[in-house]
This record gives C-alpha cells, sequence and structure tokens, in this order.
C-alpha cells in the first residue's frame, strides 16, 4: 500500500492542462533579460529572457505560464529562454548569434 505524503489532503491537484498554445506568426516581444553563461561544453552562450509585449491578448503569454507553474513548483524557471552559443566549433563567431543579434538590431529603432 502507499505512504500517503502528509499534505496530501490540502495538496493542489494539476490537471495536466497548461495555457493554449500562442497563435502561429510572428509576434512583437520584449526583453526581460541578457546574460553570457558558459554551457556545458563549457562555451560561452547567450542567455535571454522575453515575452510576449504587442498590445494583444497575448501580452505575458510566458509570464502567464510562470505564475502557473510558481503555484505548484516554487523553483520553477521562466519558459520564455532563447540560448545560442557564441562561438562555433572552430571559435569563430557562431551563425545562429550573428544571426539573433542582427535581427534584434534590425527589429528595433
Amino acid at each position: 500500500m502507499i505512504q500517503m505524503p502528509n499534505d496530501y489532503d490540502t495538496a493542489r491537484a494539476y490537471d495536466g492542462q497548461g495555457a493554449s498554445p500562442l497563435p502561429v506568426g510572428g509576434h512583437c516581444c520584449r526583453i526581460i533579460s541578457a546574460k553570457q553563461e558558459m554551457s556545458r561544453n563549457n562555451n560561452p552562450m547567450l542567455v535571454v529572457a522575453f515575452d510576449v509585449a504587442e498590445g494583444g491578448p497575448d501580452d505575458g503569454y510566458y509570464k502567464a505560464q510562470y505564475e502557473r507553474k510558481k503555484g505548484f513548483n516554487p523553483e520553477a524557471k521562466w519558459p520564455g529562454i532563447f540560448r545560442t552559443g557564441l562561438v562555433n566549433k572552430d571559435g569563430k563567431t557562431s551563425g545562429y548569434f550573428k544571426g539573433f543579434i542582427t535581427s534584434v538590431e534590425e527589429s528595433n529603432s
């Protein structure tokens, strides 16, 4: 027989239902934070946290997901994350990193 945890009767039940997916197509996003970290392979990587911010019903999409997850797990992580390595295996600028930076620059005056 299973030994039930002490707080079983008062615990919140998770039904597996999450937020509805974002509609297909482009979305305006706001960068919440950006930092450099080291990858598992000990290579520099850019880590960008972002959220939807376009003045519509999907505003704060990732914040809503985060708040919902925090209700079940106090150590929940922010879900809107983009990661890219700064250099490729040859030690030269990664095309993904350059593409991300170029896209951000071109889409912001």
